[in-house]
């Protein structure tokens, strides 16, 4: 008897969905370990004033307060000026000892004691005439630098200018921002000793369009809860977070609502002709550079590194998503349109090589983000990859979200591939694939497009297309016929069941495999496939049918699902399991085991080394991890060491 894919079942599993959701999503979530129930692992939310105090001060040369030089000299010193009270005063009592002794100390201490002024002052517009002045002695503290090689450098005073310089940016900028004059460039400002500041036009190094920027914020402001690590390092500078408008730049590439750049912000200042101080904000866009620019010359030395921040932007993209139920994700892949596809998370860039993520079952890209950070700590990672994600439905069969991937990734090399660099770069992708999503990757890369179906319906390609309408042939394309990925010859398999998981066996795996809502023009094709497969071989095809009543499927209510191709015993799983990969792919094989590393043989709790395991990969690698490796530290550390090889073995090219 042949199944019936149409709408009439619909409402009936709807109301089984609902009945059953709760007990799916405990059970499982329990046993597979795979996913969370909801997408959102990292959260962000407004930084409490201690958190913000704390940013800065977690750079190692930071100190609230007054350093002990200008503390000590200056309650030594001005036994008749209250310099906590009048710190104007104790300004100019500075330039005093500065004129008759020419020593820079005491420039720095000016500085430190216009830092301290302002941060100390609950007055914005006093604390704005502190920030300026700190700007001022600060330049003039570098300037004052010794430029004889052979003089001793106090590191630890340039480390206090350059905290107190960047205080100095956290201040104006906080200021600016307060007053809507970020982006206003007709307005002057007096400092401490009321000397005028005339703003410039704000200067944009970017990898956007400048009119694409819809905000900025000071990465100070968030506080980012559950990352491992902050990918944080000190600098000059004050990092920020770049707000990107909602924009529709590429047909395939989706950029979501809330795409952030890194950006850390520099002011620079300089006196004109006339003795009059200028001022100009320059947003430095840090996927592009991480070192202050050469014109910044009173920084003394060159190569001076940017304070860079790549977590808080990430952290700021990701909370912009909706939270998205995974349950409901997977069993409603026919709700899905809008949620799949290519994904961005920063803007695109043609001299970078992709990268693309592929989640595993009842998952979504943002389950990458831990990896994605950890990666992103590499300045070698930073320069030369881009991060891209394929979203999908976990419910669809694997046959049919590979088939809709390898069509996104040829339209997009087809819209992106404009320029040579850009043609480059992205025919040396390298694909990662966790779970499911290894086998996503894995039906892209077969030697053979025909070997699956000649392998399932015991009869050669000449064999299958001899007798077959145009309709037929189109849905065996469908669901059996994927040439290799021209453009990708390096894949990372991470915890896939190359030969299935016997979970999926599990009554409730089966159940749920039932209640799966195919994509109307999925469910259209499938009985037309299913009529071809019988007149192909209608032997193998009853053989089939007779597995699928063995295994509880009912005549109205479709077997066909990532959840069933899964099952050790589907015969999709066989045939790509036996299925040669296409010559010249470099693969690699990170493998979780529950009980110790290095030890082939074990389970991550989901998948057995035994499924997990592939001959004549180019390294595998055993960390000590359950199912969810991809959120493991040593798989991160392979990871990074195969993408670095990945640029040395094409460097070799």
């Amino acid at each position: 008897m042949k199944k019936s894919f149409g709408h009439g079942d619909r409402p009936v599993r709807f109301r089984m969905k609902q009945f059953a959701l709760p007990a799916i999503t405990a059970a499982w979530l329990l046993l597979t370990s795979c996913s969370f129930m909801q997408s959102r692992e990292v959260t962000i939310s407004p930084a409490s004033a201690s958190e913000m105090e704390q940013y800065y001060q977690d750079e190692s040369f930071s100190r609230e307060g007054l350093s002990f030089e200008s503390e000590n000299f200056l309650r030594g010193n001005m036994e008749q000026i209250d310099y906590e009270k009048d710190p104007v005063a104790a300004l100019h009592k500075l330039n005093e000892y500065y004129a008759i002794s020419d020593d820079p100390k005491f420039l720095r201490i000016a500085a430190d004691l216009c830092r301290w002024a302002a941060l100390d002052s609950g007055d914005m517009e006093f604390a704005i005439r502190g920030h300026l002045s700190a700007l001022y002695y600060t330049k003039a503290a570098f300037a004052s630098w010794p430029t004889d090689d052979d003089a001793p450098v106090n590191d630890f005073a340039s480390f206090r200018m350059m905290q107190i310089y960047n205080d100095a940016c956290r201040g104006i900028f906080s200021y600016l921002k307060a007053h809507k004059l970020l982006a206003n460039n007709a307005f002057s400002l007096l400092d401490l000793e009321d000397r005028r500041y005339f703003f410039e036009k704000p200067f944009y190094h970017l990898s956007v369009p400048d009119d694409t920027i819809e905000d900025f914020s000071l990465c100070s402001d968030y506080s980012v809860k559950a990352l491992m690590q902050k990918n944080r390092q000190p600098g000059v500078g004050i990092p920020l977070v770049g707000y990107l408008a909602p924009q529709e730049t590429h047909k395939i590439l989706k950029s979501p609502r809330g795409l952030t750049i890194p950006v850390t912000l520099i002011v620079e200042l300089k006196e004109n002709d006339s003795n009059e101080m200028e001022v100009r904000l320059d947003y430095l866009d840090t996927s592009l550079e991480e070192t202050a620019p050469s014109e910044l010359a009173f920084l003394a030395e060159d190569d001076v590194p940017l304070a860079l921040d790549f977590s808080t932007p990430l952290a700021c993209f990701l909370d912009s998503l909706p939270d998205r139920n995974l349950i409901s994700v997977m069993l409603e892949s026919d709700r899905q349109e809008d949620n799949s596809g290519l994904f961005l998370i920063e803007p695109y860039h043609p001299g970078k090589i992709p990268v693309l993520f592929i989640h595993g079952l009842m998952s979504s890209p943002d389950t990458w983000v831990q990896m994605i950070n950890s990666l992103k700590n590499d300045p070698v990672i930073r320069k030369r990859y881009q991060f891209w994600f394929y979203s999908f439905s976990s419910g669809m069969p694997i046959l049919a979200t590979a088939g809709n991937l390898r069509r996104i990734l040829l339209a997009a090399r087809e819209e992106l591939g404009t320029t040579q660099e850009a043609r480059e770069n992205f025919d040396k992708m390298v694909l990662i694939g966790h779970s499911m999503g290894g086998l996503v990757s894995r039906t892209l890369l077969q030697d053979d497009p025909h070997y699956m179906v000649e392998t399932v319906t015991q009869r050669t390609w000449d064999e299958i297309t001899a007798s077959l309408s145009e309709e037929e042939m189109d849905a065996v394309e469908t669901f059996a016929v994927l040439p290799p990925l021209p453009f990708v010859n390096r894949v990372v398999f991470m915890a896939v069941p190359h030969r299935g998981s016997e979970m999926a066996k599990w009554s409730l795996a089966r159940f749920g495999s039932r209640l799966v809502s195919l994509p109307k023009t999925l469910q259209e094709k499938l009985p037309l496939f299913a009529r071809v497969f019988e007149k192909i071989n209608k032997e193998k095809y009853e053989e089939l049918e007779r597995l699928h009543r063995e295994r509880g499927d009912k005549d109205d209510q479709p077997s066909v699902s990532g959840l069933y191709d899964l099952d050790p015993d589907s015969i999709f799983i066989q045939a790509l399991a036996d299925s040669p990969m296409k010559k010249g792919l470099v693969y690699h094989s990170i493998i979780g085991d529950q009980e110790r590393a290095d030890h082939p043989g074990g389970t991550d709790g989901v998948v057995p080394y035994s499924s997990s395991h592939l001959d004549n990969a180019a390294s595998e690698v055993i960390v000590h991890s359950g199912h969810s490796i991809h959120r493991s530290p040593a798989a991160m550390r392979e990871l990074l060491r195969i993408l670095r090889l990945h640029l040395r073995e094409l460097e070799g090219k």
